[in-house]
């Protein structure tokens, strides 16, 4: 009995210590996402904040900003900060995308963002530019639902509207008339309840895809179908992320069967030994990428691992990625 008292036991410590190395979406986001419409079939968050606060991610943003100072972009974004109040790296928080890839271009986007805005700044920025490159048609101003809503001249279907100073909606007509009116679903979309307890860093950034047989309308998915025909197979795909120092990630895609897992696992294990060709001068950066694992369970096949602060060491030793010059960063 005592025996068994203990294998429950450790059982429960097992299970206890995976579920706290698991992040789960965060309350507010699965609010916002009974916003979206129901028919979605790609997801994607990010804590851009969080995210951004990460010392991997200053860095990241540092070697940008140092490229864009050598182009004219830079100016540009530095004139939009400037007039706006708005720094990106300081005042957008959080970003909520849900796409329907079998609907037509207008319908397929929808976004919820998160931050601190000053509509009349950035209005008038934008409008300022539209005169300047001398559009005969400002952006077009509704109200729906007491909430003034800007509709691009040349995609009128597409509007944006800043429902107070923290949050920011994009999408369709349709879909902001609704949920300006307050209508909301009380469940989260379908392709997020099936991923969600597939989703590792949920508290971050992910991505949550389901492929069905409507992906085969789009021509972008038509080509992909054509180059890679086991992607007929596949029903979903979840990644997930944790930046910090270094970057945590686990991914999973579950196919009809498990000779095409198989093959998908032979797909990513391909992609893994190119990388490692990438990096084959350090023995380093060869054994931290050996770690990652790329294992096949049934139907569905995983990537998971993590590169390490010293992984990133050897990036910049070596000057690859963005720590290269233009003409040799990878």
């Amino acid at each position: 009995m005592r025996k068994l008292n203990f294998a429950w036991l450790l059982l429960f410590v097992l299970v206890a210590g995976c579920q706290r190395d698991k992040m789960a979406v965060p309350n507010a986001t699965r609010q916002d996402a009974q916003l979206l419409p129901a028919g979605v079939n790609t997801i994607m968050y990010c804590d851009v904040r969080n995210v951004v606060q990460s010392a991997l991610a200053q860095e990241v943003l540092q070697q940008i900003e140092g490229r864009m100072r050598k182009e004219m972009s830079h100016e540009r974004y530095e004139e939009f900060k400037s007039a706006t109040g708005f720094d990106p790296k300081r005042d957008l928080h959080s970003v909520l995308v849900g796409a329907r890839q079998a609907a037509p271009r207008h319908e397929n986007f929808h976004a919820i963002v998160h931050g601190q805005f000053d509509e009349q700044k950035i209005v008038a920025f934008i409008k300022q530019k539209i005169d300047s490159s001398r559009h005969e048609i400002s952006w077009q101003e509704e109200t729906i639902a007491g909430h003034r809503v800007y509709f691009n001249p040349k995609k009128e279907k597409i509007g944006l509207c800043f429902v107070n100073g923290n949050t920011v909606y994009v999408g369709n007509r349709d879909w902001l008339s609704g949920v300006l009116e307050g209508k909301k679903s009380n469940e989260i979309p379908q392709v997020l309840a099936e991923a969600e307890n597939k989703i590792r860093f949920g508290d971050q950034l992910w991505l949550a895809v389901s492929l069905d047989s409507s992906l085969a309308k789009p021509a972008f998915a038509h080509e992909l179908r054509e180059n890679f025909p086991k992607l007929e197979s596949v029903e979903n795909l979840v990644f997930s992320a944790h930046v910090a120092d270094g970057v945590k990630f686990e991914g999973q895609v579950q196919c009809t069967n498990a000779d095409d897992s198989k093959l998908m696992v032979d797909l990513m294990r391909g992609a893994l030994a190119a990388a490692k060709l990438q990096v084959s001068k350090d023995r380093a950066a060869v054994d931290a990428l050996n770690s990652i694992q790329i294992d096949q369970k049934g139907e569905k096949a995983r990537l998971h691992g993590e590169l390490t602060p010293k992984f990133f060491d050897i990036l910049r030793a070596q000057k690859m990625f963005i720590w290269g010059d233009d003409d040799h960063a990878i």
